[in-house]
């Protein structure tokens, strides 16, 4: 576990943040002058760029995707012979799914197109840097699929278009075997992108307009997904290494609407009028040619596929503003990202060994204890390594700067993270209780408009900023287990969970709030 102070936007690891000053004592960004050089800064462009790369590179393993096992595995030959063979095109192909679906229940449905073996990506590496094949052994053992594109299809059999997502690896892989991956930015996939997003937009715009012609229901078949293979194969340039499926479908229960329909299967012949899709799709060309809007009357008409997300990283537009700004203005001096990229890091002895004695005695010494804890159990205390950790945090962050505290499970490091809740709660109390009126914890206000009426918002003054903290991890659970628990009364000891202290203030605000106080959690992204 990490933790680290203003490192929520990529303004805030270029910059160090500021904060009330304590007692004087050589700070994160004293340490680290004289570490920003030309070269460590070249250094650390590169460690950004490498980092930049690799995030193109990262591909999820799908879950619960196997054949006959809540999904169904389909090959291309398959799409293009059998026009019917999806289950919302005839419900008798639901079985395929497994023993439990069955041809009368309702299903919402998730398409995973292009698939491959996640293994292949270390294979393309390796046959791109021979010299460097046994870095990737241990890599190439990664199992699994992962996928190109996903895309959700509704209950009716109609193609959810704000579903889309893509995933830049079999972009990056084409790249990669075309030997440009030095040239790979953001901005070229996003103009590559943009063209697959336009091509798919003409596909479903074409079938729709055959399917009026010929009157069938707006259902999506296999021919406008042979189209969209087609277009995914241009996009990537990536042709798999080994057998995969070309489409997976998988089921998920949902109560039946009014408006959907279960198909027999006896449309079987009808939708052979799709079979002109690809010729009307060459002669529309692949801009936005007339021919290529909709026939159905603008309110009839489907919405555009207005954005395709990235499905498999959420980092990547973050670390290319960050490498922007980074060779724009470089890092600024002790802010944690240059700590962190060009190990500006003070190396201590092991506290294990008996020459750690002495950090253990200073840092643990009666003037170093932070002022308040978690009013928890009196019985249990902090132990010796976790009180360590936090009167060391309360001095290496106290300007800005990185800190790690590594354990397994059940070690303590949540419990920890309590006690500097209540450490920054008590620093704050100190603050406020040397103003000289409530007021004065207010500077200039800011104006805004608030259901189109200008508002004025009060600002904190600089002296009660700094404070906030944000709990983030890759693991949702693991960050709902701290933010959520803290504001309960079961995280509080029994000795004080009676306590009445500005309790009634609290629920009133509570009341007229409906919110935690204390916490607030954000986007799961």
């Amino acid at each position: 576990m990490t933790l680290q102070k203003a490192w929520h936007s990529a303004d805030a690891l270029l910059k160090p943040r500021k904060r009330a000053p304590r007692r004087r004592q050589k700070t994160h960004k004293e340490k680290c002058q004289g570490m920003t050089s030309s070269a460590s800064s070249t250094q650390a462009e590169r460690i950004l760029s490498f980092w930049h790369k690799v995030e193109f590179f990262e591909s999820t393993e799908l879950k619960n995707i196997d054949d006959g096992q809540g999904a169904i595995h389909y090959r291309s030959t398959e799409l293009v012979d059998t026009p019917d063979c999806l289950p919302w095109l005839n419900a008798q192909y639901v079985r395929r799914a497994g023993r439990r679906y069955r041809p009368e229940g309702s299903y919402w449905y998730k398409l995973y197109l292009g698939l491959f073996k996640r293994c292949d990506i270390f294979e393309i590496a390796r046959d791109a840097y021979p010299d460097q094949s046994e870095a990737w052994v241990e890599r190439s053992r990664d199992e699994g699929l992962t996928c190109s594109l996903t895309v959700k299809v509704k209950s009716n059999g109609v193609i959810d278009r704000e579903s889309f997502e893509i995933s830049t690896a079999p972009w990056m892989l084409g790249a990669l075997e075309q030997g440009r991956l030095d040239t790979v930015t953001l901005e070229a996939f996003e103009a590559a992108t943009e063209i697959f997003r336009a091509r798919l937009n003409s596909i479903l715009t074409v079938a729709d307009n055959l399917k009026r012609e010929h009157e069938l229901p707006p259902w999506l078949t296999p021919f406008e997904l042979v189209e969209m293979l087609k277009a995914m194969q241009g996009w990537t340039a990536f042709s798999p290494r080994s057998e995969a499926p070309a489409l997976v479908v998988q089921l998920f229960e949902t109560k039946r609407n009014a408006t959907d329909s279960v198909a027999s299967g006896e449309v079987l012949e009808t939708w052979s009028a799709l079979k002109a899709l690809p010729h009307r799709l060459e002669a529309a060309g692949d801009g936005m040619h007339p021919a290529l809007e909709a026939d159905a009357a603008p309110e009839e008409a489907p919405t555009a596929i207005n954005e395709l997300a990235i499905l498999n990283s959420f980092f990547i537009r973050d670390l290319e503003r960050v490498l922007a700004q980074a060779k724009d203005r470089g890092l600024a001096l002790g802010s944690p990202l240059a700590c962190y990229l060009q190990g500006a890091g003070e190396k201590k002895p092991d506290l294990l060994l008996p020459e750690g004695k002495s950090l253990l005695m200073r840092n643990l010494a009666m003037e170093r204890m932070p002022p308040g804890r978690w009013p928890g159990e009196d019985v249990h205390s902090m132990s010796l390594m976790q009180q360590f950790a936090i009167n060391t945090i309360d001095e290496e962050l106290a300007e800005t700067g990185l800190y790690s505290v590594n354990g397994p499970p059940g070690t303590g490091k949540t419990t920890m993270l309590r006690d500097l809740v209540a450490r920054n709660v008590v620093e704050r109390a100190k603050v406020l209780a040397a103003l000289a009126s409530p007021e004065a914890a207010f500077g200039e206000s800011l104006q805004t408009k608030i259901n189109d009426q200008p508002q004025p918002i009060k600002t904190l003054i600089p002296e009660l900023a700094g404070f906030e903290m944000v709990v983030a991890s890759s693991n949702n659970a693991a960050v709902e287990n701290v933010t959520r628990e803290l504001p309960q009364s079961k995280a509080l000891g029994a000795a004080y969970r009676e306590l009445g202290y500005l309790k009634p203030v609290g629920q009133k605000l509570a009341a007229r709030h409906e919110k935690n106080l204390m916490e607030s959690c954000m986007s799961r992204r």
